[in-house]
């Protein structure tokens, strides 16, 4: 998906360095404390933002991105947002996208009359309909309700299946968890911290200890997937 090379990323001052590596096809989560440099990350990746030092190769010339702040502007419609993500040329836009997010009914309003919520699913379907194999999530969780954050697991492992990577931050681990095959890097301190599967990763001693809490991955009772139990790490014992 993306091959590095001794990479400092921010604006004026370097927030995150890191060295040669890759990050490879599937998926891959990006976690960490705010401030950690996760959309530094995902917008040099994504292109948007020129590394101080160091080399980004990538193997697609356009990355479908989504940033975690809303950047729409006044007055633009679903339709407007699926034409500008090239949607009509792309092979990953379907009806059945557009229904799993339910913004079937989003597509002609502007995006500023809709709840977060909905303006969320509305962005998220249209970042998913562009024709690029790699797609970057800046914290795509945000403002929806459960019952979404199901339908977009079940939309990317679908993706991933048609040979699509993702690249993810995230503040929700069970999320996480749910893609078994995931990879997860976690930042701190300006470098990376811990490289490792998703699981290993949420239950690493370095991790419980940046986060401050204990962590135990069990099985949820209600679906039998895995399940992060947390507490809180008391730093005096």
């Amino acid at each position: 998906m993306f091959e590095y090379s001794k990479l400092s990323l921010g604006y004026r001052t370097s927030l995150l360095e890191l060295e040669d590596g890759q990050i490879s096809s599937g998926i891959t989560f990006i976690f960490g404390p705010n401030g950690a440099g996760k959309s530094t990350l995902l917008k040099s990746f994504a292109g948007l933002l020129t590394p101080l030092s160091g080399n980004i190769l990538s193997l697609q010339k356009q990355i479908a991105y989504l940033p975690a702040r809303n950047q729409i502007q006044y007055g633009v419609t679903g339709s407007d947002l699926l034409e500008l993500f090239q949607a009509k040329s792309s092979p990953f836009f379907s009806n059945s996208l557009l229904e799993q997010l339910g913004v079937q009914n989003f597509l002609h309003r502007p995006l500023h009359e809709l709840s977060s919520g909905e303006a969320q699913r509305m962005i998220l379907a249209a970042v998913l309909s562009h024709p690029s194999r790699s797609v970057v999530l800046d914290e795509p969780l945000t403002n929806l309700d459960w019952s979404h954050g199901f339908s977009l697991e079940s939309l990317i492992k679908n993706m991933l299946q048609q040979g699509r990577n993702f690249l993810v931050s995230s503040h929700d681990f069970n999320w996480a968890l749910l893609f078994s095959e995931a990879r997860a890097l976690v930042l701190f301190d300006g470098r990376v911290l811990v490289d490792a599967p998703v699981e290993s990763a949420l239950t690493h001693s370095k991790v419980q200890e940046v986060f401050s809490f204990k962590s135990q991955v069990i099985q949820n009772p209600l679906s039998h997937a895995k399940l992060l139990a947390l507490a809180n790490y008391d730093r005096q014992k």
